[in-house]
């Protein structure tokens, strides 16, 4: 097996093998391998259950071992774990991915190196553009329980059961990459990432949702069907694309607590309504026009207050389907060459409201005025002189 080296942050190379659980697995490597600083890795499943009330699976699965010497010896078994196993009898092998992976620091220049693994499994592993339907055919009923799909910027980790009678994972991915073409695209940057996002089942994850931002992303093991099956072509796949656009959020023009979890949503919008062709409205219900409507006038009605600029609310400045997206695209590509902001809210939202100003060529201080935002009297005048008045402005009707 081979992995080259590349510019980034940390990464994980997969061995499609899968180390079973309370075994030993023996790894050699070359000499010029012991100064690179790898890491070996069993397991891909990253969040730490220890505060949890109760556990589907030990609280911390993935262990790290130094590259030191060129033998390695690794196991996925861990004493610390066995009062779990006490209190979960039913647990198995399927409660731990137990993937082992190579894993490159950050700006890696290190070149091709060849590791024999001796003692581990194979796991289902299936990379488009290598892997043909035919060798599928075979591959899909390797014996590890967790499988890996792969294609050039993301990477999805998913029960084995999930994928085994799939015939069109190479469809499926051909798809995604369109699609984190497209999340490249609406967040300015290279198409192609410095290292490819992961995407992780889990049986249990950390917090209350299905799914959360990271690398990797995880996501509850019973949501598989949602990213790798045809369906997402008719019904999309709005909650992945919402962490892949999580990823993708700023902390120059990120309002938190207001905005973090809104403008997450322009990925799955923008993808949906570019590569899969599904309209927002039809993309999720809380975007029914009925509802926007009721939403923003609700929102008006409380005096525009920003203690109540959350979530749907919050994403609503930003659906001005009278721009059209390049404004998005053009404006993040300014803020990805910004290297330090100040992280005051009042003083990034008055950013925003300049550059989106200057972008659309409209004066839009009235507009994020009436949203509740603290735009300065300074910046009203200004934007006044700048600009012509935006005949549009949606917000008119609520005065």
């Amino acid at each position: 097996m081979s992995w080259f080296g590349i510019a980034g942050d940390e990464a994980w190379r997969s061995t499609g093998l899968y180390v079973p659980p309370a075994k030993t697995v023996t790894l050699l490597f070359p000499p010029n391998a012991i100064s690179a600083q790898l890491q070996v890795q069993i397991d891909c499943g990253s969040d730490d259950l220890s505060d949890a009330e109760e556990f589907r699976r030990p609280p911390v699965v993935m262990r790290w071992f130094e590259v030191k010497s060129e033998r390695m010896e690794v196991s996925s078994f861990n004493i610390e774990y066995v009062h779990v196993f006490l209190i979960i009898p039913l647990c198995t092998g399927h409660c731990k991915h137990n993937i082992l992976y190579i894993v490159l620091p950050k700006k890696s220049s290190l070149g091709a190196i060849s590791v024999t693994v001796e003692g581990a499994s194979l796991a289902p592993y299936f990379k488009l553009g290598e892997t043909s339907p035919s060798a599928w055919n075979d591959i899909r009923h390797f014996p590890a329980p967790w499988a890996e799909l792969e294609t050039e910027n993301i990477i999805f980790t998913v029960p084995s059961e999930d994928v085994r009678t799939m015939d069109n994972l190479k469809d499926v991915l051909i798809i995604w990459g369109e699609m984190m073409k497209a999340v490249a695209k609406l967040a300015a940057i290279p198409p192609l990432f410095p290292r490819p996002e992961r995407i992780v089942e889990d049986v249990q994850i950390s917090g209350a949702g299905g799914m959360h931002a990271g690398y990797p992303i995880m996501s509850d093991a019973t949501v598989s069907v949602k990213i790798t099956d045809r369906q997402m072509y008719t019904e999309g796949a709005w909650d992945a694309l919402r962490e892949l656009g999580h990823n993708q959020q700023r902390s120059g023009w990120d309002f938190p607590p207001h905005t973090t979890d809104a403008t997450c949503y322009l990925w799955s919008i923008y993808v949906n309504e570019t590569v899969l062709e599904i309209p927002r409205e039809k993309a999720h219900p809380d975007l029914d026009p009925n509802v926007r409507k009721k939403r923003v006038k609700d929102y008006i009605q409380g005096g525009a207050q920003l203690k109540d600029f959350t979530a749907w609310t919050a994403l609503e400045p930003y659906l001005q389907e009278a721009f059209g997206w390049d404004p998005y695209i053009h404006i993040f590509a300014e803020y990805q060459k910004i290297t330090s902001i100040s992280n005051d809210n009042t003083f990034k939202m008055n950013q925003w409201a300049i550059r989106f100003s200057a972008e659309v060529k409209k004066d839009l201080g009235p507009f994020f005025k009436a949203w509740g935002w603290p735009i300065t009297d300074e910046l009203i005048q200004e934007l006044a002189r700048s600009f012509g008045p935006w005949a549009g402005d949606p917000m008119k009707e609520y005065e």
